[in-house]
């Protein structure tokens, strides 16, 4: 099991949660069946009349994410782990309308790809991506299943084919 650092907000996966994840390896990947778990976690395809728009202003970066990202690359090297660490997209309207978030976004990404070429940590920066239109994301942030599955696709591209 990997420790993660206390920034990052995760539920602890208990021993009758595997029953769940045994039913995700039975669906056929990418091929849009939805689905939830007991906790009601799964893909969306929200109808567009329960969309409400964006839904977030813009967010700060904290100061301490670099250094503990950082610090995460480095632990799972030292296992003999490797970190694969994904910026996903953002909206395209949420980047026109905060366009300083885009720019710590891509920042940091190149702060800790640059601090962690040792670790040989595999940074994935999507937040910008041109592929992923407004009808592709619930809010801001959210992907729909279809942008969902489009999105695994590029990350298992990415993994497959990293860059040097």
């Amino acid at each position: 099991m990997v420790a993660l650092p206390s920034f990052v907000n995760r539920r602890n996966v208990a021993d009758d949660d595997i029953s769940d994840a045994s039913q995700w390896r039975q669906q056929t990947p990418f091929t849009g069946e939805l689905f939830l778990d007991r906790y009601g976690s799964g893909p969306l395809q929200v109808p567009t009349s329960m969309r409400r728009g964006l839904r977030y202003g813009a967010i700060e970066p904290d100061p301490t994410c670099v250094a503990e990202l950082i610090a995460l690359s480095r632990d799972l090297a030292a296992r003999h782990r490797r970190l694969v660490l994904v910026f996903t997209p953002l909206h395209p309207d949420y980047r026109r309308a905060y366009p300083g978030v885009a720019s710590w976004l891509a920042e940091i990404a190149a702060q800790v790809e640059s601090a962690t070429g040792a670790d040989r940590t595999h940074v994935v920066s999507l937040h910008d991506h041109p592929d992923f239109a407004a009808p592709d994301f619930f809010d801001a942030v959210h992907l729909e299943w279809p942008g969902v599955k489009r999105l695994s696709k590029l990350i298992l591209a990415s993994m497959a084919n990293p860059a040097p």
